[in-house]
């Protein structure tokens, strides 16, 4: 049955085991150095990934403060001023253009009394080392920055 805990794979009499490590394995390879592994030490380097649930918080925030937007606010009202007088002088009128410019500060702001940013299901990779003699053991751990 190769279902079975210790199952048998059919046609080869190769044994396999389910060993539940709580993650994905992705890649497993022998280390086929003497002084880390044996036959009677097998030792393996594992890429394993795992969900995690990525905090968004910083979304909901600029960093900056009220003075700070209304002065942007403000700059950006002088400009669009700036903008119709000039072409006030040359003779057309900015709001009768077929295509006008849309801010995307002017369409977007955030309400955090309707909810804030959700987490965002990620992955993490770690580099384990396990001892398959003694029920895939973990003899270290690496964690995997982002771009790694």
């Amino acid at each position: 049955d190769v279902f079975a805990p210790h199952g048998i794979l059919p046609g080869g009499g190769i044994s396999i085991q389910k060993v539940p490590l709580g993650v994905t394995v992705r890649h497993i390879q022998f280390i086929d150095d003497a002084s880390i592994s044996s036959t009677s030490r097998p030792v393996y380097a594992m890429l394993v990934s795992h969900e995690v649930e990525a905090d968004q918080s910083y979304l909901n925030d600029d960093g900056l403060t009220p003075e700070e937007r209304q002065r942007i606010r403000d700059e950006k009202e002088a400009a669009r001023v700036r903008k119709q007088v000039e072409a006030d002088l040359g003779g057309f009128d900015i709001e009768q253009e077929w295509v006008e410019e849309i801010e995307r500060e002017d369409c977007f702001t955030i309400d955090t009394s309707l909810g804030s940013a959700p987490e965002m299901p990620t992955r993490k990779y770690e580099v384990w080392l396990v001892d398959a003699s003694s029920q895939w053991n973990i003899l270290d751990k690496y964690e995997l920055e982002e771009f790694e």
